[in-house]
């Protein structure tokens, strides 16, 4: 496809729907054994890049961030004071079954980009991808095979009067284990022009054994270093096949698919207008746009260290369940310790008057039984869920989650004293009940 052929999204309004014509390929093996595929364009408002559509089946693509951005390089630890384009893309891909028994099992799916000049001096580069850097397996299996066979043979020798027979046989067993597994993996695709990273692929397979089908939802993210500012041109490709289940209970080689398709080049001009929708809200509260490179992960520079998927919705739900839950065991008039995270995240703690204790618990000659506040010890950092995508990186989670960390064992801090202080006053009601009781036998 010539370069000259793309849509400029930065020029349309939000709001009106744009239509992209899909390639279809006549020649594939799934539409060539399932009949001819219809065509549908990708509609897209504001995020959606690609919507295919067939009976029993769909698979949508999203854009959640597409988001500008630098890199701070550093020098002997000290921050360079030069500044590398930067920028991070967030893709939702959703494979969805509509019929019983219908699963995909198969997806391969690829984010490419180019430079819109044909010398390619400004063709953007890829530097860190997820996930499936590298190969990644899931859901094993082993399935154990046997295989004997007997062989049998006879004999027989005649001469004259006299003749002789005789027979054999053999018997073998050969025994194995074949395991089978989910498989993501990916890789980098080089430019033609520059031999330069400039997309990535990714693959998934189901187990086989099982024939689950793979899971129906998948985040992908890249990270790009652009030479300059100027635009440049991106394509996304898709094959994703499904099967039956009475297609593989019968083992035929029929089968559904799309692709492969892909939508047409589309421009994009670096902040012009940003990309950043529904799930991508909550990434882009985690990340640092003037320190992209920050997402790298340690051990391998082109590997981005984050967390991608609809399960950290899951843990975002339980971390919130568990605030609420402190702070529902608060009661008025608990004056054990308060605490302001919202200035300076310093907890402020003040002692139990012991006279509220003593006058309504205990009487007057005993003293309450008391516990100073120095004493409460903190609770231990643990490594909780995040609130949105989690990064892996130490630093970045401290600074994103200390206010709540520090919220959260200050709760948890107020509810043992108030443990505590129901302790003692249970005792000291015990103790004057055990009086009384002595001095009424007396």
């Amino acid at each position: 496809m010539d370069a000259t052929d793309f849509c400029d999204l930065d020029k349309e309004d939000p709001s009106t729907k744009l239509s992209f014509d899909l390639y279809e390929n006549l020649n594939h093996e799934a539409t060539q054994q399932s009949g001819s595929l219809k065509s549908y364009g990708a509609k897209e408002q504001d995020s959606a890049i690609y919507d295919r559509r067939k009976s029993g089946h769909r698979v949508t693509v999203e854009r959640l961030l597409w988001v500008d951005g630098f890199e701070h390089s550093t020098v002997d630890g000290e921050k360079s004071t030069t500044e590398q384009e930067m920028t991070l893309v967030v893709l939702k891909i959703v494979l969805a079954p509509q019929e019983p028994g219908t699963k995909f099992w198969y997806m391969k799916a690829s984010l490419t980009f180019q430079d819109m000049e044909k010398s390619g001096i400004n063709e953007p580069q890829v530097q860190a991808w997820a996930p499936y850097k590298n190969l990644e397996i899931w859901n094993k299996t082993v399935a154990h095979h046997t295989k004997s066979g007997k062989k049998e043979g006879s004999l027989e020798v005649g001469h004259s009067a006299a003749s002789a027979t005789g027979s054999w046989s053999s018997e073998s067993e050969v025994s194995w284990d074949r395991k089978f597994h989910n498989e993501g993996r990916s890789n980098a695709t080089l430019s033609q022009k520059t031999l330069k990273r400039t997309g990535v692929t990714w693959v998934v397979d189901q187990n086989n054994l099982e024939k689950a089908g793979i899971p129906q939802e998948l985040w992908v993210a890249v990270l790009l270093s652009r030479p300059t500012a100027e635009p440049y041109l991106a394509t996304f490709e898709i094959d994703a096949r499904v099967g039956t289940v009475e297609d593989f209970r019968n083992k035929t080689r029929r089968f559904f698919g799309f692709g492969p398709d892909n939508t047409v080049l589309f421009k994009v001009t670096p902040r012009v207008k940003e990309v950043c929708c529904y799930e991508g809200k909550d990434i882009k509260k985690c990340i640092d746009v003037n320190n992209l490179g920050a997402l790298r992960s340690s051990d391998d520079s082109s590997m981005l260290d984050m967390k991608l998927g609809p399960k950290y919705q899951v843990e975002a739900y339980q971390v919130e369940a568990y605030q609420v839950e402190a702070k529902a065991l608060e009661r008025p008039g608990n004056s054990w310790a308060t605490t302001d995270v919202s200035k300076d995240s310093q907890s402020k703690t003040s002692p139990v008057s012991e006279e509220n204790i003593a006058q309504t618990a205990t009487p007057a000659e005993e003293p309450a039984i008391s516990v100073a506040a120095e004493t409460i010890k903190p609770l231990p950092q643990v490594n909780l869920p995040p609130l949105v995508v989690g990064w892996h990186s130490p630093g970045t989670m401290a600074n994103m989650d200390s206010n709540r960390l520090m919220g959260l064992e200050e709760c948890m801090a107020r509810l043992e004293a108030r443990l505590h202080e129901q302790d003692s006053t249970i005792i000291a009601l015990q103790q004057k009940l055990l009086e009384k009781g002595r001095g009424g036998r007396s």
